[in-house]
């Protein structure tokens, strides 16, 4: 399993927005642990209480969590994550988001090449309401799959690695 607990510094600090719980969480969790080659440290700042954070401490005993009161702002939990990271980069994700195979060492791959930030496409996986779709384009619209190569002038709010150092 790659996601590393307390046990020293990692390739990669995944900081990640905890806002809409189970199952949702797991997912992304989960998918992290499918990551190759790259050892994943990650630390969660949820608000979403109780069920989500046992879930957490139960089944993936290397996340940190970090617990915050509900209504805690997306980029204030995204702070209290990044805070607590002990890498040299820094991801940041939101729960809802699932990375695919490879995805850690891609955007490492990126970093070595002298980019001080890295960022990927993003998907909408939430297609079955038009709020959701809606929410999605006012959001990401910028970013959508296939996301253009090259520099840009932003990036978006996760799916996002950046070189601390």
């Amino acid at each position: 399993m790659p996601i590393c607990g307390k046990e020293g510094p990692a390739d990669l600090s995944v900081a990640i927005a905890s806002v809409s719980g189970l199952p949702v969480l797991a997912e992304c969790i989960e998918a992290l642990e499918r990551q190759r080659g790259v050892s994943v440290e990650v630390i969660v700042a949820d608000r979403t209480g109780a069920p989500a954070r046992d879930y957490l401490r139960a089944a993936h005993p290397g996340v940190r969590v970090i617990e915050a009161p509900a209504g805690t702002p997306i980029p204030e939990l995204r702070a209290m994550a990044a805070r607590e990271a002990r890498s040299r980069t820094l991801a940041v994700l939101e729960d809802h988001c699932i990375t695919g195979p490879g995805w850690a060492g891609k955007m490492l791959g990126a970093l070595a090449e002298g980019h001080p930030v890295v960022a990927g496409p993003v998907k909408n996986f939430a297609t079955r309401r038009l709020v959701d779709w809606a929410a999605f384009f006012c959001e990401y619209s910028a970013f959508m799959h296939p996301a253009p190569e090259g520099e840009a002038a932003m990036v978006p709010g996760n799916n996002v690695v950046y070189d601390r150092g």
